[in-house]
């Protein structure tokens, strides 16, 4: 069986007073002796003082006065009183006493009337504690042994008519009685501290169910609260955090309740701020697949893009190739071109020195006409020597023209792809731009690439430049061996 806190409290509250009531009951068992004893030494103590007083009062009543004639008490009627029992029987009825009269005499103190059976004629014993006191006129209270059974007892002095003490008048009671009603008594005053103790502790478990009752209705509502909070889904729309707990009083349950109330806001605003945060997120997830989608397209044509790029590089360096070849070829027909321009050369300062020897010849072809003939035979032969060599020199010429047009051809072709390159370079980093963060290392190789381009276009200029260089020489060289030929055909 699951007890909850106000019970658990109230069977602890009902432990402990019963606990307390054992511990008084205890304590008082043992202390209640000693102090009943002695309230009853005094009380019966008071009781004899108070019983002896009263006795003057009974021997008036009974006996009107007493005094000693002949060896024993007489009344006012002089009529012994003696055996006449009925002034102590009434003692014993009505006061619950026991009580003698004794009359003094010279060997002690003798019991003229007594209440005790068979006590009347008897001496008090020299032994007794009352004894002495007796003898020297004075009273005695405490106890006594009488006959053999010990009483508490008050011995008073009896006077006669001149107010001399003329005996003895004892009051007493069992001290058997007296420890029977100090125990009955007891038992008595413990049983209603008992029910006191039981009355209290009831009273104490009304009031602590009052107070508990009081006290934990907020752990209560507490408990209730965390209750629909554990049950719900804790939603805000189910109100499962909408449970709130009055805050009242500085003590621990007030804070248990502000400290609970702070707590519920505080989840409900953590919740708000989470659900927020998951649409945002759902937001977010679908955004973001919607880029991942542009991100898939956006790399397919990016990877397209690098394949086209990789066909034109290719194409490119295919292009490269040919334009290296044909500019080895160039290289080596300008060899030729200079090889053949230098034996032009000799042959033309041949040539010249001929044309200068037959000018002299001329002049003296007065002087002799056979070697004017030997030098005319020799210039025809130098000057058709020079024309041949200047018809492979315009051969040379219009090769190295020819290959300088195919060059060119191969070099538009290099600035062609250079373009197309640079195009879908750019064409790429628009696309990686697109794709953001997942686009950066397309964005890097397509900058690779359009650099690449460029370089190639800067070359395919610089080639350009130079190649129309290269034809303008070889055009003037084609015009200048044209020329030359033209002379020695004229010469031949």
């Amino acid at each position: 069986m699951i007890l909850g806190l106000r019970k658990k409290l109230t069977l602890l509250i009902v432990a402990q007073s019963i606990i307390l009531t054992a511990t008084i009951l205890a304590f008082q068992y043992t202390s209640l002796g000693a102090f009943a004893d002695r309230v009853a030494g005094k009380a019966f103590a008071l009781k004899l003082v108070a019983d002896s007083r009263s006795v003057s009062q009974y021997i008036k009543t009974y006996y009107g006065k007493v005094f000693p004639v002949g060896g024993t008490l007489v009344d006012r009627n002089l009529v012994p009183i003696s055996g006449r029992r009925e002034m102590a029987m009434a003692l014993k009825e009505q006061l619950g006493v026991e009580s003698s009269l004794f009359i003094r005499e010279e060997e002690g103190f003798r019991r003229v009337v007594s209440s005790l059976e068979g006590a009347e004629g008897s001496m008090l014993a020299e032994d007794s504690p009352a004894y002495a006191p007796a003898m020297a006129g004075a009273s005695y209270l405490g106890p006594a042994d009488v006959l053999g059974t010990e009483y508490y007892a008050s011995y008073t002095q009896l006077l006669g008519l001149d107010e001399e003490p003329i005996g003895l008048v004892f009051v007493g009671l069992p001290r058997s009685l007296i420890a029977e009603t100090v125990a009955d008594e007891r038992r008595a005053t413990l049983f209603r501290i008992l029910l006191t103790a039981l009355a209290a502790a009831v009273l104490i478990v009304i009031i602590a169910e009052l107070v508990l009752g009081v006290s934990l209705a907020p752990l209560s509502r507490l408990g209730s609260a965390l209750a629909a909070i554990a049950a719900g889904d804790g939603s805000r729309a189910g109100g499962q955090l909408s449970a709130r707990i009055p805050e009242g009083g500085a003590d621990e349950v007030g804070i248990a309740a502000r400290s609970f109330n702070a707590f519920a806001r505080n989840v409900a605003s953590r919740m708000d701020r989470t659900a927020l945060a998951l649409r945002d997120l759902d937001e977010s997830a679908r955004d973001l697949a919607q880029g991942l989608g542009g991100v898939r397209i956006a790399a397919s044509d990016i990877a397209e893009a690098a394949a086209r790029a990789e066909k034109e590089t290719a194409l490119q360096l295919r292009a490269f190739a040919e334009t290296r070849n044909e500019a080895n070829e160039i290289a080596r027909m300008a060899t030729l071109l200079a090889d053949s321009s230098s034996d032009l050369l000799a042959n033309a300062g041949t040539s010249r020195e001929a044309v200068a020897a037959m000018a002299l010849g001329l002049e003296a072809a007065a002087a002799s006409s056979a070697e004017g003939a030997r030098l005319g035979a020799d210039l025809r032969f130098r000057a058709a020597d020079g024309e041949s060599r200047l018809a492979e020199l315009a051969g040379i010429s219009r090769a190295l023209a020819d290959r300088q047009e195919r060059l060119g051809d191969a070099n538009e072709l290099i600035a062609e792809v250079a373009g197309r390159t640079s195009v879908l370079a750019l064409n790429a980093a628009i696309e990686a731009a697109h794709a953001g963060i997942y686009g950066r290392g397309f964005e890097v190789l397509a900058g690779e690439i359009r650099l690449l381009a460029e370089a190639s276009a800067d070359r395919s200029r610089e080639v350009s430049a130079v190649l129309g260089e290269t034809m303008q020489l070889v055009d003037r060289c084609a015009e200048a061996a044209a020329g030359s030929e033209s002379a020695f055909a004229e010469m031949a």
